[in-house]
């Protein structure tokens, strides 16, 4: 943020005041930046603040800039996020090597060195990563649901000190489906257990975020918990300012969102590959039946719960239509949580109707 101190570090650190630059908004915001901080334009008539996030990554970005410049934080944020990658792609591979493949396949719609040059984009990718690594990890079967609740109320936490609402369900799907296909449990208790960690998340997701409003009302002079609520509302499309953003010339409606957010995902790159993995999932589909590898009703079941999870970024894109339709550069990435789903879902099957055959040996 560029702003001289107005109140107390903690006020200043609640508030998170800035320069309101005059910019187009797909503009060039490196110079923007630049040349705000070379006129020095910070002054009453456009200073604005942005209470509503924690901003938490400043708490990590600050202090690495009196040691490193930007190249060397993106190159450092590279290896971390790729050492994270790599430990989680081997805890999956002891686990069972079968979910390999659907990890590579998210990894590489991700593109983990892109991620790493966005500090923004990083921010969910960590909470993600992080909690997959915590349920890979935890393999205590009497205590492991419990962990479970504690992983995704971490999760929530991180995310929302750290993201600025980017692509989060994709912090809470991907970790969910590595613990529902080492879930030995029946449909109920399975979807239950999904219910349960969902409301978990949305408990630390939630009450994490909530708290910076509660905070920013108490100790400065700003009804930060109004601002929150009428944030939420306009970026749901229900608010007082639910038209403001026709100033942008971008249509506003949960049919747009979902355009946009369809056409940002589906590069040509990206038509192949999943191309590619429909042909792969038709062969494996064919095998089966071929040697008559029964749908059972655990397998059902299975197909039931992730079939919801693959719906996910619909609900999500329809629901924060405004936040959607304005930032499908951002948010396209919920959609990846519709490619790794089913394929985790395909790689437990496989897996499942594999332990079947050799018992039956």
């Amino acid at each position: 943020m560029i702003a001289p101190r107005e109140r107390t570090a903690f006020q200043d650190a609640l508030l998170a005041p800035s320069s309101n630059y005059i910019r187009d908004f797909f503009g060039d915001w490196v110079n923007t930046l630049q040349n705000d901080a070379h006129a020095k334009a910070y002054s009453e008539d456009n200073k604005l603040t942005y209470p509503r996030y924690w901003h938490g990554f400043v708490l990590f970005l600050k202090p690495m800039f009196v040691f490193f410049n930007l190249n060397e934080i993106y190159q450092i944020n590279t290896l971390i996020l790729c050492g994270l990658c790599f430990a989680t792609l081997l805890l999956t591979y002891k686990k069972e090597k079968a979910y390999v493949g659907p990890f590579l396949v998210l990894l590489a719609l991700f593109n983990p060195p892109y991620i790493a040059r966005s500090f923004q984009l990083s921010s969910v990718f960590y909470a993600m990563i992080l909690t997959c690594i915590m349920v890979l990890c935890w393999d205590d079967k009497e205590k492991r649901e419990h962990l479970f609740l504690y992983a995704f109320v971490i999760d929530g936490i991180i995310l929302a000190f750290l993201d600025f609402l980017t692509y989060p369900p994709v912090a809470f799907v991907v970790p969910l489906c590595f613990v529902l296909v080492f879930s030995e449990q029946d449909l109920l208790h399975n979807l239950l257990a999904s219910i349960r960690y969902g409301i978990a998340f949305l408990l630390g997701y939630a009450g994490m975020w909530v708290s910076k409003w509660i905070l920013a009302s108490l100790f400065t002079d700003e009804n930060v918990i109004a601002e929150g609520i009428e944030s939420v509302l306009h970026r749901t499309g229900k608010g007082a300012m639910s038209d403001v953003d026709s100033a942008f010339n971008v249509e506003i409606s949960p049919a747009a969102a979902m355009r946009e957010n369809l056409h940002a995902f589906g590069t040509r790159p990206v038509r192949i590959m999943v191309f590619l993995l429909l042909c792969a999932a038709v062969v494996l589909v064919i095998y089966m039946i071929r040697h008559k590898a029964g749908f059972t009703k655990r397998a059902a079941g299975m197909f039931v719960i992730f079939a919801l999870l693959t719906i996910i970024p619909i609900v999500w894109i329809v629901a924060l239509n405004n936040h959607c339709s304005l930032h499908p550069h951002l948010e396209w990435r919920e959609w990846l949580v519709a490619v790794f789903a089913p394929l985790m879902w395909l790689a437990w099957f496989w897996t499942d109707r594999r332990k079947k055959a050799v018992e039956c040996r």
